[in-house]
């Protein structure tokens, strides 16, 4: 709970993170025993059907773009964002080989870190070699590549690769 950022939304329970986190901290231990209960039924795939819509839906919030459109932003429970944090965090070590070299981020200690200061190596390396104001560092995200695999070969080869993460 302490990883949210302290403005993080509430999804559909109503309990934001900070709100969340406040409870658990509480001076009786029920609060985050019961808090601990709810994320283990999300983690373990226990929870009831018709609990399901809230825990896994997500509220929709419209935000104003500056050039005044709207940005739709999804806010997800609290209770299935940290059952999911904790199930990547246990399954990180298994991740991490099967999304190098692409990935970086996943099973490897500060491995965003490495791959920024990769490029500062780098650059700093190649100015040397060329006139530092002719070089240009771009990073381009195309398109939003979760937005456009298929589900279902996703699902096959999390099977095939990481029966585990199915449960």
């Amino acid at each position: 709970l302490r990883g949210f950022p302290a403005c993080s939304a509430a999804g559909m329970s109503g309990l934001s993170p900070s709100t969340l986190l406040d409870f658990a901290s509480s001076t009786s231990t029920d609060g985050a025993s019961a808090a601990a209960d709810v994320v283990n039924l999300v983690a373990n795939g226990d929870v009831p059907e018709c609990v399901q819509p809230f825990l896994f839906g997500a509220r929709l919030l419209a935000l104003l773009k500056k050039d005044g459109g709207l940005r739709p932003i999804a806010c997800g429970d609290v209770f299935r964002r940290c059952a999911g944090k904790w199930v990547v965090r246990c399954l990180s070590p298994q991740l991490g080989p099967e999304l190098m070299p692409n990935q970086v981020g996943v099973g490897l200690p500060n491995g965003a870190d490495v791959a920024v200061q990769c490029v500062r190596l780098f650059v700093r390396e190649a100015s040397a070699a060329f006139a530092p104001e002719r070089m240009v560092v771009v990073t381009v995200d195309v398109r939003n590549a979760f937005n456009t695999m298929s589900r279902t070969a996703i699902l096959a080869a999390v099977n095939a690769k990481l029966p585990d993460l199915l449960g």
